[in-house]
């Protein structure tokens, strides 16, 4: 063989390599796309799953918040009267 036609057969063999290197890295690319649309999923049904425990907590919270204002308002009223009571108590002596 020809120097020159050695010098072409390794450039072929070097581009055959080189082209095998590239398929190499796009499949290794597709799957870490593959595991990062995983990953985001995931974090989506974690991040709605927080999302809809959050909700109902507040629901929850809400309530028993609606409960504990009724409670507090009826201890400023009998808070108030002792007051008045107390007042009046100390003025009539």
């Amino acid at each position: 063989m020809s120097s020159k036609s050695l010098n072409r057969f390794f450039i072929f063999i070097a581009s055959l390599i080189l082209i095998q290197i590239s398929m190499f890295e796009m499949i290794a690319t597709m799957d870490d796309d593959l595991e990062t649309h995983k990953t985001i999923e995931s974090w989506r049904k974690l991040r709605e799953e927080s999302k809809k425990e959050g909700e109902a907590s507040q629901a929850k919270e809400k309530k028993n918040s609606s409960g504990n204002e009724k409670e507090i308002g009826n201890n400023t009223k009998n808070l108030q009267e002792k007051t008045y009571v107390s007042i009046k108590f100390k003025l009539s002596r």
